[in-house]
């Protein structure tokens, strides 16, 4: 599906004013939690249920099907057995209703004959334009309407706000409500979408993006199955300004393979879909926790403009914790400046010391002012971007209920004041009391759940804001992710495949605006002399042979040539070594090539992604490469800017910075050419199944680069 109408059926399924629960019965779980969830929990529709047997179920009347009920029918909530699908089906046809879930499982995620029936609801809901959500679904909660249609019971009706969340469990649904409820996050809208046999999790972001009243985008997914769809609603996000954030469960094989089990979803290479997630701005987190907390967060303070951040906490032991778990992420703790210190100095009592983070000491017990005096000087700092303040919420009344009071007003006119970007962070995790509820939701202030998650989520935030910039400045025009429009199939066996050899390869990439080292083909020993004497000494000697693509394994590769006669010695060594090694190997001669000094060995390539299509792959270079795996992914095309983002993930990044007095190396060339091998992989998609460019000489800065090596295999049908 997709598109406008789409977004529109969605909206009408999460709104219905009437609804007909179909198969309730007394004896069923199910039924008595949607039943005790609509009832008690601010539905104002009209609930019908629905028993072809019993006149009366729940102290309510029930009809022998939905063509009997009186009045309109919006949604239908089916909980029969799969054997009833389709006859409810037909029914609610006949009475128009325009919506359906379908809690009932035994589907395509049982066997075929499941998956037979799942394709026939569908041709049904496709032919009378029925919105299904599910099959093997516990349904949905409208937050604003409010509409907690869900067969798990929920306890309390969710808060209403500006989070809405996707997620392909039921069950866990009723989790993400429970966290959000208890640290006071609203919600717009919570959906579990089951087996996705219509509407899938594309189209319920796509609708949420486009909510007005969603400001942040959450989502638990196992796999995704329409990677261009995806990647066009992440892409409106980020126009929008309206943040994505995924916990994509199935990073290990065994979690794969459960999530294939579990809703038959497709599931990429894990690494794939981070690179995706990185190149889209789709932020990634690893448990439903921080899935929580970093969308409330994003949802109440937004994204800061710089890493700087300036931390003012009641605790030298938070000031230690929070350096510590800034360390590796985005967050920069800077020193304040001089005449900050200065003032802070006029602030704190004569044993604090004013440095960042700050600890305004154990005074704050008998001066509440502490924190937001000094606040409102860290946040003036020319040399910070944003601030962070720690703070705990109150657990009960205390003694004197009154200084709490006092302390939240100051900590909410601080961060009201603020001409930065300003937020706040309890010092440990928790739910909050329901005193403490009660006094953050007068004092409208959002505090990060506890050191950890609030960090975590602030960096995710500053990563995100970073990214929007990225993606604001984009000038190229190219469309967005052009490679996954159309998915390649994976090629199977020899047969189809044809490996160039290294000249054919490097002639390709050269085609492609990829530089590469100055060569000459050879064909005997005296033709190689005259091609080194041409290129200069010292040179490289290479076998060329399709069927030799590691050619170091083969003896295959002489270096530092540097006289005819090393040239004349190493041809007749290396094609020796060679037929030892193959000896039905098919030699089409040899290649010199220039002897490159001076340079930073790195490694690009392509890889083919059965369900996400051509796969660009950089990382530093040389024999331990595959060991220590320092690489970085993008799905093509992508531009300059998003280029030198993939490299900045390496690792390994300052070798290529210049380390150990090594001039800076040529890093914006080598950017270039990943832009370059991006575009050759999008426009063979159909023809390329492999690319291997190793060594990629990086030159010192303003020289370029230079294939030294390629191998590429294309397809032959």
């Amino acid at each position: 599906m997709g598109g406008a109408d789409t977004i529109a059926r969605i909206a009408r399924l999460l709104s219905p004013r009437s609804i007909a629960l179909v198969g309730a019965t007394e004896n069923s779980f199910w039924s008595r939690a949607i039943i005790q969830n609509l009832a008690t929990l601010g539905y104002t529709g009209s609930m019908h249920l629905i028993h072809p047997k019993q006149p009366r179920q729940f102290d309510r009347p029930c009809y022998p099907s939905v063509r009997d009920v009186p009045e309109v029918v919006d949604h239908a909530y089916v909980m029969t057995g799969t054997r009833h699908a389709l006859a409810v089906l037909a029914d609610c046809v006949e009475k128009g209703v325009h919506s359906v879930t379908m809690l009932t499982a035994g589907f395509k995620e049982m066997d075929q004959t499941g998956a037979q029936l799942e394709r026939q609801v569908v041709d049904v809901c496709r032919e009378h334009e029925i919105a299904l959500i599910g099959p093997n679904c516990l349904g949905f909660v409208n937050a604003l309407a409010p509409v907690p249609a869900y067969a798990l019971l929920m306890g309390e009706a969710p808060l209403s706000g500006h989070v809405g969340m996707l997620l392909q469990s039921g069950a866990l649904l009723n989790h993400v409500h429970r966290l959000a409820r208890n640290r006071n996050i609203g919600l717009t809208y919570l959906v579990s979408s089951g087996n996705e046999a219509l509407l899938d999790a594309s189209d319920y972001l796509g609708f949420l993006v486009e909510d007005p009243e969603t400001t942040v985008v959450g989502a638990l997914i196992e796999g995704i199955r329409r990677p261009a769809a995806f990647a066009r609603v992440a892409e409106r996000a980020m126009a929008l300004g309206k943040p994505l954030v995924v916990f994509k469960a199935g990073r290990s094989v065994a979690a794969a393979r459960s999530a294939t089990a579990h809703t038959a979803a497709l599931t990429g290479a894990d690494a794939v879909v981070s690179a995706l997630f990185k190149q889209l701005g789709v932020i990634r987190v690893d448990s439903i926790e921080e899935l929580v907390e970093t969308t409330g967060f994003l949802a109440a303070y937004g994204w800061p403009a710089g890493r700087r951040a300036g931390v003012v906490t009641p605790s030298g032991g938070s000031c230690g914790i929070i350096s510590d778990l800034c360390h590796g992420t985005a967050i920069e703790l800077p020193d304040y400046g001089s005449a900050t210190k200065a003032r802070i100095r006029e602030i704190l009592p004569e044993f604090g010391t004013a440095q960042n983070p700050l600890d305004t000491t154990g005074v704050i017990v008998l001066d509440a002012t502490l924190i937001p005096r000094t606040a409102a000087v860290v946040c003036e700092d020319p040399g910070m971007d944003l601030m962070v303040v720690v703070q705990d919420v109150p657990r009960d009344p205390g003694p004197v209920p009154a200084r709490n009071d006092e302390r939240m007003q100051f900590l909410a006119d601080a961060l009201a004041r603020s001409p930065k970007f300003a937020c706040a962070i309890n010092t440990v995790a928790g739910e909050f009391t329901p005193y403490g509820r009660e006094i953050v939701a007068r004092f409208g202030v959002h505090f990060g759940n506890g050191l950890t998650l609030g960090v975590s989520a602030l960096d995710k935030a500053i990563r995100y804001g970073e990214a929007r910039r990225r993606f604001l400045a984009r000038t190229d025009g190219t469309p967005p992710l052009a490679g996954v429009d159309r998915p390649t199939t994976r090629v199977q066996g020899d047969g189809r495949r044809r490996t160039l050899n290294e000249a054919e390869a490097k002639a390709l990439l050269r085609a492609h605006g990829i530089p590469t080292t100055r060569e000459i083909v050879a064909t005997d020993a005296t033709s190689a002399v005259r091609a080194a004497d041409a290129i200069g000494y010292p040179v490289v000697l290479k076998i060329l042979a399709a069927d030799v693509p590691h050619k170091t394994e083969a003896g295959g590769v002489a270096l530092h040539l540097a006289s005819p006669e090393d040239v004349r010695a190493a041809y007749d060594r290396v094609v020796a070594a060679v037929r030892r090694y193959k000896p039905d190997v098919a030699i089409e001669g040899v290649l010199i090539a220039e002897q490159v000094v001076g340079a930073v060995e790195c490694l690009a390539g392509v890889s083919v992604d059965p369900l996400f299509g051509p796969v660009i792959v950089a990382g530093l270079g040389g024999s331990f490469v595959e060991i220590l795996n320092d690489v970085a992914l993008r799905l093509p095309p992508f531009d300059q800017n998003e280029a030198l983002a993939m490299l900045g993930e390496l690792r390994g990044r300052k070798i290529l910075d210049g380390a150990r007095g090594q001039p800076p190396a040529d890093v914006d060339a080598l950017a270039r050419a990943l832009v370059c091998l991006g575009n050759l992989a999008v426009e063979l998609r159909d023809r390329i199944a492999e690319v291997d460019v190793n060594p990629l000489f990086v030159l010192p800065a303003g020289q370029g680069v230079k294939a030294a090596d390629a191998l590429v295999v294309t397809r032959t049908e």
